[in-house]
């Protein structure tokens, strides 16, 4: 009777370990990256309000995103803060250049994608800053 017990052990974790799933690959991170964007041309596409606009109803889910938006929309986050993982390095300086023009040219609209992506991480943000006087 031990000796039927025991096989049965043996035979159900023998049955366990096979069933357990492979370990998994070494994550390819390069997918993330995605250097076919690298090829946007920065300049130009800030120059044209339509797809400006376009990207920051994305990122403010006031809008459906393109394939620009969708790629923009998770990385806005990390670029605020300059720490953008999932952007090569040409994507860094368009994204820094992107900033810039938003708090520049929209300085609402850039407070508004601040405050969002800071509430998104857990910070309060008061609702209005106060003016100086």
């Amino acid at each position: 009777m031990k000796v039927i017990i025991l096989l049965l052990s043996t035979a159900t974790l023998l049955g366990l370990a096979l069933a357990a799933p492979a370990p998994q690959k070494k994550q390819d991170f390069t997918l993330k990256l995605q250097p076919e964007l690298d090829s946007v041309n920065i300049e130009d596409y800030l120059r044209n309000d339509r797809l400006v606009d376009l990207q920051l109803k994305c990122i403010l889910d006031k809008a459906p995103c393109d394939t620009v938006g969708r790629w923009l929309k998770p990385r806005v986050g990390a670029a605020l803060t300059g720490t953008c993982l999932m952007c090569t390095d040409k994507q860094k300086i368009g994204m820094e250049k992107v900033l810039l023009h938003i708090q520049e040219k929209r300085p609402e609209q850039y407070r508004e994608s601040v405050v969002k992506y800071l509430k998104d991480a857990g910070i309060s943000v008061p609702e209005s800053t106060p003016k100086s006087t």
